[in-house]
């Protein structure tokens, strides 16, 4: 079974990874390194972990909103790790120029 015949479209119709590895029968982080992979190879996989927004879990977007809301929410969670090594990189500089 193909993850991507699976997955389905829109939001409120998004499929858990629980499912997914259930319906694959795959371990979970089998499904996440798969997903990734499509990701990565271009395929666009939305996931949504705010039960605000509709159920949680991975879906194909249908509509602008839920893409734009996907990058929106993809992006600060990129500014937020990025901000969170800082002070990590900034201890490594000063280690490699220190000794």
């Amino acid at each position: 079974m193909n993850i991507l015949d699976i997955i389905p479209f829109g939001r409120n119709n998004s499929i858990s990874t629980a499912e997914l590895a259930k319906l694959l029968q795959a371990d979970q982080r089998t499904v996440r390194a798969t997903i990734s992979r499509l990701r990565r190879e271009g395929y666009i996989i939305c996931s949504n972990s705010d039960s605000s927004l509709g159920r949680t879990g991975y879906f194909q977007p249908i509509s602008k909103e839920e893409l734009e809301t996907f990058v929106n929410i993809e992006t600060a969670r990129i500014r937020t790790h990025k901000a969170a090594i800082a002070p990590a990189r900034r201890k490594l500089k000063s280690l490699k120029g220190g000794v």
